[in-house]
C-alpha cells in the first residue's frame, strides 16, 4: 500500500474517500497485475488482443 500512496497519493485519497478499504485496494491492484501478466504471455503467443489494461475497483 505505501509504494501505490506514494506513487498515486491523489487516486489512494479518492478510494478511500469514496469507502474503498486497504484490502480492497491492495485487492485490485493485484489482479491487475495478473491481468496484465496474462495478456502478456497471450500476447506471446497470438491469442490475446493487445489491449491496455484497467484498474477496477470492487464494488
Amino acid at each position: 500500500m505505501r509504494y501505490l500512496s506514494e506513487a498515486h497519493p491523489e487516486l489512494v485519497e479518492k478510494a478511500m474517500a469514496e469507502g474503498f478499504t486497504e484490502r480492497d485496494l491492495r485487492k485490485a491492484v493485484g489482479e491487475a497485475i495478473m491481468d496484465a501478466r496474462r495478456q502478456q504471455v497471450g500476447r506471446r503467443i497470438g491469442r490475446l488482443p493487445n489491449n491496455s489494461t484497467k484498474i477496477s475497483f470492487p464494488e
